[in-house]
């Protein structure tokens, strides 16, 4: 098995749309033979402790 380059992608935004982005980022790897892997790296939000809840959870 090859190793695929990973991909470090960022969320802007932690609220519906971006855990719908999340699961979907998630879901796609495992559900289609994709060129890259993906890593969720950063989440930015309106606050710091916004973001750092999103990225915990």
């Amino acid at each position: 098995m090859t190793k695929k380059p990973k991909l470090s992608i960022g969320l802007i935004g932690s609220g519906f749309m971006g855990k719908a982005h999340v699961f979907g980022f998630a879901t796609a790897q495992k559900v289609f033979d994709l060129p890259m892997q993906i890593d969720l790296h950063t989440a930015a939000d309106i606050t710091d402790e916004a973001a750092a809840r999103a990225a915990h959870a």
